[in-house]
């Protein structure tokens, strides 16, 4: 079974080499590699290339950011199965890609795992688990580990992708809209697939929080998923234990 994984990056020369390197070592080889770059103006490309005999197809231009980048990966994407590993991510272990893929059956469309953050000195910071994910927590801002998702192509054709209109939640958006509306049939792994890099678009500020949060009411109110800004902000109490 092929698996597609898409990485997507704009000026990430400080940590591309490690999510590469994460993909190559894996030891399940039918893996098509997308990478995606928005027209990088430091040494991103240029490291990239250093390993030009391992990436499947590389893209680079300018795109609308980092929802377009990750839909233009999806729509050249031949794999069975669909994962995201972001530029300033990285793999768990060598055998990450074989785990995901022997955990998909017949009956199962997407399937989730568990992460943790990293500072800038390799310290743990926060510990991501999916293990109690129910779909209610939409309503809270709450979802499972996105870097963790992975899903059968099939299931994406006719599905709108990602929505670039939402520049913070538009994976939120997209996991609401297929959990909730094509009610898709999803399996959580008690296991550890993605480590991330802290200082994301939706963690690095106060500002970039308020952000998401208004993006996260807004994604809810287009699929006419009922929440309030009180909910929402619950959220950052309950992720003040995984600390």
């Amino acid at each position: 079974m092929k698996i597609t994984i898409i990485t997507v990056c704009y000026n990430s020369d400080k940590t591309i080499s490690r999510t590469i390197e994460s993909v190559i070592n894996q030891n399940y080889k039918n893996i098509e590699y997308i990478i995606i770059d928005g027209g990088s103006i430091d040494n991103t490309l240029n490291i990239i290339k250093q390993y030009d005999k391992k990436i499947t197809t590389v893209v680079s231009e300018t795109d609308n950011g980092i929802y377009d980048a990750i839909n233009k990966g999806i729509r050249i994407s031949t794999g069975e199965i669909i994962g995201l590993l972001h530029s300033d991510d990285f793999f768990h272990d060598n055998n990450v890609i074989s785990r995901i893929v022997n955990s998909f059956d017949k009956d199962t469309d997407a399937v989730f795992a568990d992460s943790f953050f990293i500072d800038i000195k390799n310290k743990k910071k926060r510990y991501y688990s999916s293990k109690n994910f129910k779909n209610w927590k939409f309503r809270f801002g709450l979802m499972p580990s996105h870097p963790t998702f992975y899903i059968k192509r099939q299931i994406l054709k006719g599905v709108d992708l990602y929505n670039i209109s939402l520049k913070i939640a538009a994976d939120f958006e997209f996991l609401l809209r297929l959990f909730t509306k094509y009610n898709i049939k999803y399996k959580y792994i008690n296991d550890i697939w993605v480590i991330m890099l802290e200082g994301g678009a939706s963690t690095k500020s106060i500002k970039s929080k308020l952000t998401i949060t208004k993006e996260i009411y807004i994604a809810a109110k287009i699929n006419n998923y009922y929440t309030n800004l009180l909910f929402l902000n619950m959220r950052f109490f309950y992720k003040l234990y995984k600390y």
